[in-house]
């Protein structure tokens, strides 16, 4: 067993903690990483880590390595063959496992053999000023795969980046792996951009380097989910071979895409001429009036100093008052929900199998038949009314 495998997630971020003192992402995943004899322990090793770290001044993900290798040096991390999604097999080379995909997905599956690796760490992601795209020449999207076929647990591994995301602030760190399974997921079709857990802007994002390349890479994203699901999107100009699935998705190409300087309404709306229900998919390829609908609807808005609260928050509230006395709902909690926000966002009108399909791509599952997503509809509009 290496020594990733005998860590938790939790136990992974204690050694952090205790080893540079920051504590703003922890928090205890069972009562024994609580304990004073557990921490002491753990903490002897921090210090070992700290000193290693401070003696070798190397890159994050291969300081990780070797000291995995220092830990456990009779256990060795098999690295698996990695096949880029566009079909051409990379010219392999040897790459460290990433620490805390590892943890999440098992180290035997947790490396990337990547083509190219030259973007340095980015500053922090920070929060303040609207963001708007800005041409970067020297842009380009990651050159590394995972296969689909690599038996990786890709909703897992992109969950796990998010932490450390949310934690470090630090794109840079998880920039590769997070657009190498984030293209895995677009191919499997099921799980759409908008609604993943992932490293995300605020509305009120800084114009940071960081920041623009967290803003394209999305923008990229959204593209090759419209490829890889055979949109019917209309490009004109110099990109409008980009969303042909007769053909290979062209990154160089896509590159030069997202560093136009448009406005989303203008990008989504007259120069991709996506319809609404397409929109609703995507994670940045969407108008004002979508993103705006959606914060009303699970965010709340504010005026001035008033606070509209988040519509669904009253839907939710009577499901779950549903669920208990009734056995059938519960447990379905979540699809009820779901079923409504997709209703609210498509249009009263929509057709039970679109609002269907835009729920599964919300939960990454099948759609449900347009049978019971009728009837589920009928069942909570009724309970609906019961509390008006």
């Amino acid at each position: 067993m290496t020594t990733m495998q005998r860590y938790s997630s939790g136990e992974l971020e204690l050694l952090r903690v205790l080893a540079y003192g920051d504590d703003s992402g922890f928090k205890p995943t069972s009562s024994k990483e609580c304990r004073p004899s557990y921490i002491a322990r753990r903490k002897v090793e921090a210090e070992r880590w700290k000193a290693w770290d401070e003696r070798h001044k190397v890159e994050d993900d291969a300081m990780w390595a070797t000291f995995i290798k220092d830990m456990d040096a009779e256990n060795a991390v098999e690295i698996p063959t990695v096949v880029e999604a566009t079909g051409e097999k990379p010219e392999e080379v040897d790459a460290p496992p990433h620490p805390l995909i590892g943890e999440c997905i098992g180290a035997d599956v947790a490396t990337l053999v990547e083509v190219k690796r030259e973007s340095p760490l980015l500053p922090p992601v920070a929060d303040s000023a609207p963001i708007k795209g800005a041409v970067a020449s020297d842009y380009r999207f990651p050159a590394c795969r995972f296969s689909t076929g690599s038996g990786v647990n890709f909703r897992e591994a992109l969950e796990a980046l998010t932490k450390v995301f949310n934690v470090t602030k630090d794109y840079g760190r998880v920039r590769d792996e997070f657009c190498s399974i984030s293209l895995a997921l677009n191919e499997q079709g099921l799980w759409a951009p908008s609604y993943r857990s992932q490293p995300r802007l605020s509305p009120f994002a800084k114009k940071t380097p960081a920041n623009l390349m967290l803003h394209k890479d999305h923008l990229i994203i959204d593209a090759h989910w419209l490829w890889s699901k055979q949109s019917t999107a209309m490009f004109s100009g110099k990109y409008e071979r980009l969303l042909d699935s007769a053909m290979s998705f062209d990154f160089d190409k896509a590159s030069e895409y997202a560093a136009e300087d448009w406005t989303s309404d203008y990008r989504a709306g007259e120069h991709l001429c996506l319809p609404s229900e397409v929109q609703w998919q995507l994670c940045t390829t969407k108008s004002k009036g979508h993103i705006e609908q959606y914060r009303a609807l699970v965010d709340g808005t504010h005026s001035g100093k008033a606070r509209t609260p988040a519509r669904i928050c009253a839907v939710k509230r009577t499901v779950a008052t549903w669920a208990r006395i009734n056995h059938r709902v519960r447990g379905e909690e979540q699809a009820y929900t779901d079923l409504w926000l997709s209703r609210e966002m498509l249009g009263v009108k929509a057709a039970a199998k679109e609002i269907a399909e835009l729920a599964g791509f919300m939960r990454g599952r099948a759609p449900l038949d347009a049978s019971t997503v009728r009837n589920k509809l009928k069942g909570l509009d009724g309970r609906l009314r019961m509390v008006k």
